[in-house]
């Protein structure tokens, strides 16, 4: 189930047999890395979208928790102990963080369920090269994500 109204009377419904909330991670930068962001943020919504769909009446899909890619590790750690506090206290059973921001690993133990999805794994899904970050071309895509 989405972060939609037309989920959440479903997911009021069947509470006790949604035992996982899917969080996004997605950084977010304006400036020369804008690009290879916004892959990140492509491929993490297409992977979302997919468990979303095969796990659907057993998970709710949160909207992306965003940050600014200068955010510190520290900082964007003291944020998802607040989430994880928040799940622990609606009793949710797992927590599934995905992200391709490989800064995030330094993170695991204060958000268990951290998923950090591999780069190559992006670029075959967004069918681009990784080295193309600087490509003025108007479709290059590319990601610097890798598995934690």
């Amino acid at each position: 189930m989405r972060w939609q109204t037309t989920d959440v009377d479903t997911y009021q419904q069947s509470k006790a047999y949604v035992d996982t909330i899917l969080v996004p991670l997605v950084p977010v930068s304006l400036d020369d890395e804008m690009r290879s962001k916004v892959a990140m943020g492509e491929y993490i919504s297409l992977i979302t979208m997919e468990m979303e769909k095969q796990f659907r009446g057993r998970l709710l899909q949160l909207p992306p928790l965003m940050y600014p890619s200068t955010e510190s590790e520290e900082s964007i750690g003291e944020r998802l102990s607040i989430w994880v506090d928040e799940f622990r206290t609606h009793e949710v059973k797992h927590v599934i963080w995905l992200t391709s921001d490989p800064r995030l690993k330094k993170l695991e133990d204060v958000a268990p369920g951290l998923f950090i999805m591999d780069s190559a794994l992006a670029s075959r899904a967004l069918g681009s090269e990784l080295s193309n970050e600087n490509d003025t071309r108007p479709n290059a895509t590319t990601s610097s994500c890798r598995h934690g």
